[in-house]
């Protein structure tokens, strides 16, 4: 039988929480329509990063752990691979974007988490569920939008922190603006000796290093009715690892002498014109293009059956994609109808394999409109690819308000998300994959009161045709298993107690079930996840703060043997405290992982103990 929720939210109306201190805020991602968050009917939280760099926090994943519903796989400490699931979906599942540009590489399908940073970030905004219907076959689990500053008439800001494990951080931020014409460029660089990417409490203490630098810069030209733009992004990584006991399956250190490591590098590039025909009728066109190459080396026992010899072994990436797009937005009165075309364009090559490639074509409409308390979000998408078929996606939402004060919210959509390159012709790949089929339900409550927000969420999520790995490697192979469901429970709060102290919380509790054939529970997605955090204005030059991360018991799966185990639930607290020295320097403490907890993000994997990490900052 199913939960009275879901029967409820089977009428297909979506919810949309404001995670933000301005309620007004405008929301970009997930409709073609810039609409007010209080006013979207489709669920979506958004992140002030300004008050996050005054907390110290200078890393993309360290903002979204506030966010409910998203669980983080990392295997190791800073810099080793990190992944962001929404709602139990996998990594592949999750568009990211940086204004608007694709980041997600086309080798893996994912983004690597470890290496984006918040400097000259005003924003980001979190869209779960399924989102194909503006966003294509990257999207069916949900969209992480990170939105840069805008360009001011002139600014410079510089960051400079050191801290444990010898680490080294700075970055910098410029802008510039006058007449129809603007400029914004980001810069940072990180280094750090690490630790053993390997749990220490396993015997593991081989220190792995990691590097990273990268850039990115925007222009715009604003004349009359025309707006062109262009930006571009591009990054230069360095990490060390640790090999895998083909025995166990669990991380150890290389034996001495061996050094496993990767060079990564990833380039973007947007280019994109609007032009505004009339006070009604506006005409956007852009094209994306990323280029992401690795070269990794890592430590192998040998494998003679394969002609494999024992020791290190090259392993490399390159994967490219192009993206054009197109749509046209008419506006009349409080309607808005979009309009719109994709063509998306990526080849992959590996070690295992020869260069292949894939495409395809989308069409979409979509319509919004308002009508007094009532907001209304609907449309149709339908992809054409010789590679996976035809798919067609759809999205309706709706929103009422009761007064000023609450309101009702609920969306029903759907996505797709065809096998990457890399899953059908990689070691253990298999080229008959079909996509998966992603459908989402929601159903939300928003309440806004005095001094602060508070809104719940029900979902329901569940995907067909489930790509997984099947069979213990190095017999393991890529297959379409069954499906997945995921249904649960989010809770959001913001509360202003005082003019000088805040809090915020959210709460999420979710049953992730796959099935292949046979029921099991979705590999490192946590049943229960909290986050609490207080912020105080001790002065106005003094603010201190403290936060509390919970994160609930999880299965992860041992790929070598081929059986699923258990990780235990862990706390995890953060402190700091911040002195503005003038208008223009600041000087930030923070305390990660106060406790000094041991827990394990991915089985066999280490986390960071106790860190301290110091910050001055410079504003002009």
């Amino acid at each position: 039988m199913k939960p009275l929720y879901l029967s409820i939210l089977g009428l297909g109306l979506a919810s949309s929480p404001v995670f933000a201190s301005d309620i007004d805020d405008v929301l970009v991602t997930g409709t073609r329509t810039n609409i007010a968050l209080s006013d979207t009917p489709i669920t979506a939280y958004k992140i002030d990063t300004t008050s996050l760099r005054e907390q110290g926090i200078t890393d993309v994943i360290e903002a979204l752990k506030r966010i409910p519903s998203l669980s983080i796989t990392q295997t190791g400490g800073r810099g080793t691979l990190t992944q962001v699931r929404i709602r139990g979906q996998e990594a592949n599942h999750v568009l990211v974007l940086l204004d608007g540009m694709r980041l997600n590489d086309p080798v893996t399908g994912f983004v690597d988490f470890a290496n984006l940073r918040l400097n000259g970030i005003e924003r980001i905004e979190v869209v779960p569920g399924a989102q194909s219907l503006i966003y294509g076959g990257d999207a069916s689990g949900g969209v992480v939008h990170l939105i840069s500053r805008q360009a001011d008439r002139f600014a410079l800001e510089a960051d400079y922190a050191t801290g444990s494990n010898n680490l080294e951080e700075r970055s910098t931020f410029g802008s510039i603006s006058g007449g129809p014409f603007s400029a914004m460029i980001r810069h940072s660089k990180a280094s750090t000796e690490g630790t053993s990417a390997a749990a220490i409490w396993r015997g593991n203490l081989e220190r792995d290093r990691y590097q990273s630098e990268q850039n990115h810069a925007r222009i715009t030209l604003d004349i009359s009715s025309l707006k062109l733009s262009y930006q571009q992004r591009n990054g230069s990584h360095f990490a060390e690892f640790d090999t895998d006991d083909f025995t166990t399956g669990l991380p150890i250190d290389e034996p001495v002498g061996f050094n496993n490591r990767q060079h990564r590098n990833d380039e973007e590039a947007l280019s994109k014109v609007d032009w505004h025909i009339s006070s009604s009728v506006n005409l956007v066109a852009q094209r994306s293009e990323g280029t992401y190459r690795s070269e990794t080396q890592s430590y192998s026992p040998g494998f003679p059956n394969w002609g494999i010899p024992a020791g290190m072994q090259p392993y490399n990436t390159h994967g490219t994609s192009r993206r054009d797009s197109a749509y046209i937005r008419i506006r009349g009165g409080s309607q808005q109808l979009t309009l719109g075309v994709d063509k998306n364009e990526h080849s992959v090559t590996t070690s295992f394999f020869l260069p292949q490639s894939a495409e395809d074509e989308a069409g979409y409409v979509e319509w919004s409109g308002q009508f007094g308390r009532i907001n209304v979000n609907a449309g149709v998408r339908h992809d054409r690819s010789d590679e996976f078929g035809n798919e067609t996606t759809y999205r309706g939402a709706a929103s009422f308000a009761f007064n000023d004060n609450f309101s009702i919210r609920s969306s029903l959509s759907t996505g797709f998300n065809p096998p990457t390159l890399f899953e059908m012709y990689d070691f253990g790949g298999n080229p008959d994959l079909s996509a998966e089929y992603s459908e989402s339900i929601d159903l939300g409550f928003d309440y806004e009161f005095d001094h602060g927000t508070l809104t719940v969420v029900l979902f329901d999520q569940r995907t067909d045709d489930l790509i997984r790995s099947v069979g213990a490697f190095p017999n393991s192979r890529m297959e379409n298993v069954d499906r997945s469901a995921v249904q649960g429970i989010e809770l959001t709060g913001l509360w202003n107690v005082s003019e000088h102290l805040s809090t915020e919380l959210s709460v999420t509790t979710l049953k992730a079930r796959e099935f292949r054939p046979d029921e099991q529970d979705a590999i490192r997605v946590p049943e229960q996840t909290a986050y609490l955090s207080a912020d105080w204005q001790l002065s106005s030059r003094l603010s201190a703060g403290a936060s509390v991360h919970y994160y609930g018991e999880r299965t992860d799966y041992n790929w070598a043997l081929a059986t699923n185990s258990k990780l235990e639930a862990y706390a995890s607290g953060a402190a700091y405290v911040r002195l503005e020295m003038g208008s223009h320097f600041a000087l930030t403490a923070r305390v990660d992982n106060l406790w000094d907890e041991q827990y394990e993000l991915v089985e066999g994997y280490g986390s960071l103990g106790r860190t301290v990490i110091v910050r001055a900052e410079l504003r002009i």
